[in-house]
């Protein structure tokens, strides 16, 4: 993200701080573009037809969420929570594959930060703010091949 907004800068002659962390503001924008770059190779033809209005295909992994794309472009599922007093991100899950590399480091990071718990503890946790298709399976291979797990067994 720094190395575009660097970038960015010199061809419109802005200066950007190097030596200094980056804020929460970019580290989130930087999350978005991964995500929307993952759901792009996932799903986008998908996400073509969203944006022209038309209905998603019948034979889409998709078919059954009700996808719809928000303000930054991140592909979300509408759930039945439209109306529950809760925050945007709980209410409209962001839709990911977890045969994307996204999806992947996502299980391997949420099963490492909830110190290797058990696969519905940690597909629980992912299901919070992201909607995996195919992730309870995905957790459960990564806890599987997850070297750590083995030696605690």
């Amino acid at each position: 993200m720094r190395c575009v907004q660097k970038f960015k800068s010199t061809l419109t002659k802005t200066s950007v701080l190097v030596n200094r962390s980056p804020t929460v503001e970019e580290l989130q924008q930087a999350k978005n573009i991964l995500i929307r770059i993952a759901q792009r190779e996932s799903f986008g033809r998908e996400i073509d037809c969203l944006a022209r209005r038309q209905p998603i295909p019948k034979n889409s992994k998709l078919v059954k969420i009700t996808p719809i794309i928000d303000d930054k472009g991140l592909l979300r599922a509408k759930g039945r929570l439209e109306n529950a007093p809760i925050d945007f991100d709980a209410k409209h899950t962001i839709v990911v594959d977890s045969k994307s590399r996204f999806g992947q480091s996502l299980v391997g990071h949420y099963h490492t930060q909830l110190a290797h718990g058990p696969v519905d503890y940690v597909y629980n946790e992912i299901r919070q703010r992201y909607l995996v298709v195919g992730g309870k399976s995905a957790v459960k291979k990564f806890s599987q091949s997850c070297l750590a797990d083995q030696v605690l067994l």
